[in-house]
């Protein structure tokens, strides 16, 4: 099989060469994954995910959009408006965008 000895060491000696850097590069692998597994990672990536979806950009916007008129209508309007004409105006600006964003 082997002609000598030195052949048989030199075959053990390049197996355990590669044994050592198939370590390393395990040890690599797995501290390179714990450090993707980690909460803030976690949340981080998902974050870049979002951003980058132009569609949820858009839904963010226009959700955003919502809340901060109907937010504004509410802080603009009194609670209980006072007569007909006040009642009706707060009626007609939810009910107008209401509708508007049910379109998108």
């Amino acid at each position: 099989m082997f002609k000598n000895k030195e052949e048989l060491e030199e075959l053990i000696h390049s197996l355990k060469m590669k044994q050592a850097m198939e370590l390393d590069l395990l040890k690599q692998r797995i501290q390179l994954t714990s450090e993707n597994i980690k909460p803030l990672n976690l949340l981080r990536s998902t974050l870049h995910e979002i951003i980058g979806n132009q569609a949820v950009k858009s839904n963010l916007i226009d959700t955003a959009l919502v809340l901060g008129t109907n937010y504004l209508i509410k802080k603009i309007a009194p609670n209980k408006p006072v007569n007909k004409l006040t009642r009706f105006l707060v009626s007609f600006l939810e009910f107008s965008f209401m509708k508007y964003t049910e379109k998108k």
